[in-house]
């Protein structure tokens, strides 16, 4: 009995100490996803002003290389799901409704080695702008001058497809997070935006948007669609499956039309641009939460949302600096001279 009680007594504390320490290496490891996450490498910065991109450090946002071997202008921003890339978008020279010779290339960013790799041609399709990864793996552009959507295989760098958007105003686009349908916002060119059934890749309806539209966001579990209006500072929120308007939110202190709407990747926060009105909006609880009012730099544009979940950076394409914005708190806590003009930015 002594030598059993001493074998039971023995592997009592082994199994305490095993559970000891296996907690102890689950709570380490925790520990360092959590800094793995909530630190970044870098962030690319895509300074439409300056012609340029710029990779900036992440904590303290100096500049810390800079690629400028572009035709003129690099637009917008999308990285590829495993970070290890991003696409530019060469927009054409001049700005949404007055550009005459618009773009047909898309540049090819590496970001492990930051260097610029080339471009996708789109031609003969002109004019790309937002792009965005399908959970099909493709890459989706809108082509604006030529009123469609294209679609990219990035492995082969060729465009396989084209979907008529009908609009030549379609400028931003988004997709649901089960890759069944896709959405265009088409600005002033049509009053409504449009919807494309990606499983059948074609246009399916249109969602009326009598006012134009300037910006358009999915929530991240892809029930609601929001669009800012194009002439009076208020929220069209749709349903993003019955496609059906939902409601309308008035966005208080802005007196002209907002721009960019962005969900937070854990839908806790909507973020609103005023380009004009050099202000942005914090939603809480989107879209119906509160809403607090933020002093930007002059013509806030796009954002990018930190991974620790607590800060939202946007690009202030009129001064060449950035508003750094922390969350919980909605108080703008520093704003870094980056560039000439940052459009759009994203960490990786």
């Amino acid at each position: 009995m002594g030598t059993l009680a001493t074998q039971l007594i023995a592997a009592l504390v082994y199994l305490s100490n095993y559970t000891f320490n296996h907690r102890r290496v689950q709570k380490y490891n925790a520990h360092k996803l959590k800094i793995m996450i909530d630190s970044p490498e870098e962030m690319i910065a895509i300074d439409k002003k300056g012609g340029t991109i710029h990779f900036v450090d992440p904590d303290t946002f100096v500049i810390r290389s800079t690629l400028s071997d572009f035709p003129p202008v690099p637009h917008e921003l999308t990285i590829s799901p495993d970070r290890k890339e991003a696409y530019v978008p060469i927009y054409g020279p001049g700005i949404y409704g007055s550009n005459p010779n618009p773009g047909h290339l898309i540049a090819v960013i590496d970001l492990v080695a930051r260097q610029h790799r080339g471009y996708i041609d789109i031609n003969p399709y002109r004019g790309p702008h937002t792009m965005k990864f399908g959970p099909d793996g493709l890459l989706y552009s809108c082509a604006e001058a030529s009123g469609v959507v294209v679609i990219i295989d990035i492995r082969s760098r060729e465009v396989i497809g084209a979907i008529d958007a009908r609009s030549v105003g379609c400028h931003r686009l988004v997709i649901t997070p089960d890759g069944t349908r896709l959405f265009t916002e088409n600005e002033d060119a049509d009053p409504w935006a449009s919807v494309i059934d990606l499983k059948k890749r074609e246009f399916s309806l249109r969602l009326p948007t009598p006012n134009g539209a300037a910006g358009i966001d999915l929530s991240p579990g892809g029930e609601l669609l929001v669009i800012s209006d194009g002439k009076v500072p208020d929220l069209v929120v749709f349903d993003a499956i019955e496609c059906t308007q939902i409601t309308r939110i008035s966005l208080s202190g802005h007196q002209c039309p907002a721009q960019i709407v962005r969900f937070s990747p854990d839908g806790k926060w909507l973020i609103v641009t005023n380009m004009d009105g050099n202000v942005a909006t914090i939603i809480e609880n989107p879209p119906y939460g509160r809403q607090h009012l933020v002093p930007t730099g002059k013509s806030p544009m796009d954002m990018a949302f930190h991974p620790n979940g607590q800060t939202v950076v946007i690009g202030n394409q009129g001064d060449g600096t950035l508003s750094v914005i922390d969350l919980p708190s909605k108080q703008e806590s520093e704003r870094p001279k980056v560039g000439v003009g940052v459009e759009a930015l994203g960490f990786f």
